[in-house]
């Protein structure tokens, strides 16, 4: 029994050793500085794009990185992700993380470690213009199945009687936003779109067509009728709430941003009787829709209560996401400089553990600076059409 159990041991190491062996998962400490920069820089930018922390972390990793297991992560983690006096990721974050939408549309790979049966990596495709390809292909569906929900209100909303509305003053303030909402959902179709002819034309491979996520039309599927405006208020901001288009801000604070999507201007206490949230939750999501300049505030004659306005629906939600590509437009000097650095110190760093994983990551970067640089061209183009 004891002879069998040293066979199984000793079978156990070897086995182990027959593993294709790495480089130390930490970068040489000449090189710490670049992998931390570079890391904070994409987490700040996937924030921004509504990514969460976690996430943000984790694809950080796996693009500096490159290959990496599930325990690697977590020793990573443990090192560089600190959340007020927590350090690491936990094992149940990690394994949502390489279980979920990026594994789903094929950006993250996973691949039995050579000479293992049991333990796997995970990589990120390598291809700048596939992943994001297919994650703008991603965009374009969620802002064709938004448009799709909101026509169907609108609809809704035009069917109702005459006889039947009892506030005359909300229902064509309504019908006024709601006219808004789709036109600034239009002009982010047009950008997807344009991002999507790009990739295509400036991709060396040749990248097969989802042609099911580009082609939608804005039909309406059928409903249930709802002939009480206040209840197709509702719906249209579940629908805001629901769909991952407005996700850079958390589900209670897009629920009060939906209220000024319809209602254009609101004080504390009309939220909280629409919302049902305490004041100060309500006041922490107007400081982020503030500090966002998604809306203003000004206080009216004679009222001690600010009140809160979204003037333009389109024009603020396209400055939003103006805002984010340009802060990370704004990171390209960095990149530059760090990328010349590097090539400097080329002869005495090319062998130093990380070299050539940061400089990978550092070019890939630049060259999607290409891209940002379209977008951002794109988007002020039809920031311009809805200020109009």
């Amino acid at each position: 029994m004891k002879i069998g159990y040293l066979f199984k041991l000793e079978f156990f190491k070897l086995n182990q050793g027959m593993v294709k062996k790495k480089k130390s998962l930490f970068f040489d400490d000449k090189l710490r500085k670049f992998e931390k920069e570079l890391l904070d820089y994409f987490v700040e930018v996937g924030l921004e794009k509504g990514r969460n922390d976690i996430d943000s972390h984790i694809l950080g990793y796996l693009m500096l990185h490159q290959n990496l297991t599930q325990k690697q992560i977590r020793e990573l983690s443990r090192e560089l992700f600190i959340k007020n006096t927590k350090r690491g990721i936990s094992n149940g974050s990690i394994s949502a993380f390489l279980n979920g939408i990026y594994s789903k549309i094929g950006i993250l790979k996973k691949d039995k470690v050579e000479g293992s049966n049991y333990l796997f990596e995970y990589s990120l495709s390598r291809h700048i213009s596939r992943s994001t390809l297919e994650s703008t292909k991603i965009g374009l569906r969620i802002v064709n199945d938004y448009i799709s929900s909101v026509h169907q209100i609108s609809n809704l909303l035009s069917k109702i009687s005459s006889r039947d509305i009892i506030d005359l003053d909300f229902y064509n303030l309504f019908v006024k936003r709601m006219d808004e909402i789709l036109k600034f959902t239009k002009s982010y179709k047009i950008i997807m779109e344009k991002s999507i002819n790009y990739h295509e034309k400036n991709s060396n491979d040749k990248i097969p067509q989802d042609k099911s996520s580009i082609t939608k039309n804005d039909e309406v599927p059928e409903k249930k009728t709802i002939d009480d405006i206040y209840s197709l208020e509702e719906e249209l901001i579940s629908e805001t709430v629901k769909t991952p288009l407005f996700q850079f801000l958390k589900a209670d604070y897009i629920r009060i941003m939906g209220y000024f999507i319809t209602r254009e201007k609101l004080t504390q206490k009309e939220l909280k009787e629409l919302t049902g949230f305490s004041i100060g939750h309500i006041s922490q999501g107007l400081k982020k829709l503030l500090e966002l300049e998604l809306i203003q505030s000004y206080k009216e004659h004679g009222k001690r209560q600010s009140t809160y306005i979204m003037k333009s629906i389109g024009y603020s939600l396209m400055k939003r996401f103006l805002g984010a590509i340009q802060k990370s437009n704004a990171f390209k000097p960095n990149l530059i400089e760090i990328d010349e650095k590097l090539e400097n110190r080329k002869k005495e760093w090319q062998d130093l553990n990380g070299y050539a994983q940061i400089k990978a990551f550092v070019e890939e970067r630049i060259e999607m600076m290409n891209y940002f640089d379209f977008l951002e061209e794109t988007m002020v183009i039809e920031l311009i059409r809805l200020k109009e």
